[in-house]
């Protein structure tokens, strides 16, 4: 409808500009005279350039959208080329780009500029956006508008050009050891968790290029004569299976909290070399086996810049149905990452812990009033930690 209204506002100023070159020429054919004429030629440039400005298609504008760097972090500045290009120079008295953000960028302003174009073949100009929120963002559409300086005509086009703009979430140190000491393992301490791993002799070989030093057995070297170095069986690490609560909620700050701790979770595991995946349940479900690896490591955190609190499954159900679809292991650690404490989620995890399931449960917010409901939950056996106790997160 608005575009239908601006194209007839055009048309009417037109018809308008046409409408006084008939009259200014009729009367000085029937008046004559210097005075008649004069007037004529003196609007009939004004009268050519504006019908030239209704004939000009914008259809000859190019317009591009160039960013540099797709990948921010939450709160970055993001800075935004736009170049545009045409073939015909008509002169245009001026030109206004709008760019159409998305909703998810909805906290800016619309950024628009007005240049002064004339018979200029190429412009380019830049503008940014402050504190971008986390999220798989979409710029699609520029607005172009153009105009003669009285506001008789002005025409508009909006050009598709379509850019991905991906912002991660940020990354906090979390100390994994301080996590399982609820489990009250004695491994929880030790090398197993400090980038270092344990291990056990199985048998001896002959030394090959590339083996460590530290390798070499040396008694067994002297007796043979030969260089040998020890084979060893490696202690397997715990590895982790986190669920992220993906349920609406009234702040979304929780959310933001909870994606923040399952990044930084994840990052944490994988440099001590051991394995985690995720499980993601909204409108789409989407699960990343437990593995290791920088590349293993890019993968979840692309979901976890993208991803929305959807779901429209209640999460203590999520908790049912996503642990029994996991097999038993009984080296796997199952990480609840829950924005608030809700009641609903206490029988789920009283019966986990009755059928000895291994797990911890990370609040993201939590207020003052539920501080006696983690406690209780503690009491039960539950192992609970909030967000800002500094023995885990710094």
């Amino acid at each position: 409808m608005k575009e239908f209204l601006s194209k007839w506002q055009t048309v009417k100023g037109a018809a308008f500009i046409v409408g006084i070159g008939t009259a200014t020429y009729a009367y000085a054919m029937f008046q004559g005279g210097f005075v008649s004429w004069f007037l004529f030629y003196t609007i009939l440039p004004f009268l050519v350039y504006m019908i030239g400005l209704y004939f000009y298609p914008l259809s000859d504008i190019k317009a591009a959208r160039i960013i540099e760097d797709k990948h921010y972090m939450v709160n970055d500045e993001m800075t935004v080329q736009i170049e545009l290009k045409r073939k015909f120079p008509f002169p245009l008295y001026y030109i206004l780009v709008k760019e159409v953000l998305p909703h998810s960028l909805s906290h800016n302003t619309q950024p628009k500029k007005m240049k002064l174009l004339w018979v200029t073949r190429t412009l380019r100009f830049s503008y940014t956006i402050d504190e971008l929120p986390r999220g798989d963002h979409r710029l699609l559409h520029l607005q172009i508008r153009t105009g003669e300086i009285l506001g008789l005509i002005e025409k508009e086009k909006r050009v598709f050009t379509q850019s991905r703009v991906l912002v991660y979430p940020h990354i906090q140190t979390i100390k994994i050891p301080e996590l399982l000491k609820g489990f009250g393992e004695k491994r929880a301490n030790s090398s197993l968790y400090a980038n270092e791993k344990s291990s056990l002799t199985s048998s001896i070989r002959s030394y090959q290029a590339g083996d460590r030093f530290s390798w070499i057995d040396w008694k067994a070297s002297a007796r043979t004569n030969e260089l040998l170095t020890r084979e060893f069986d490696k202690e397997e690490n715990l590895s982790y299976m986190l669920y992220l609560d993906r349920t609406p909620s009234e702040v979304h700050d929780d959310f933001e909290e909870s994606i923040t701790y399952a990044a930084s979770f994840v990052q944490a595991t994988l440099r001590q070399l051991m394995e985690v995946g995720l499980t993601s349940v909204g409108e789409s479900r989407k699960v990343f086996s437990v593995a290791r690896g920088e590349h293993h490591f890019q993968k979840i955190y692309s979901h976890l810049a993208a991803v929305q609190s959807d779901s429209r499954i209640p999460y203590s159900q999520v908790i049912v149905e996503e642990v029994e679809q996991v097999a038993r292991n009984a080296k796997l650690v199952h990480v609840f990452v829950i924005q608030k404490a809700s009641v609903a989620n206490v029988p789920q995890l009283q019966e986990l812990l009755k059928r000895r399931v291994r797990f911890l449960v990370v609040i993201s917010s939590l207020d003052p009033s539920q501080e006696m409901f983690v406690q209780s939950l503690r009491k039960s056996g539950v192992l609970v930690y909030w967000k800002k106790e500094k023995k885990v997160f710094l």
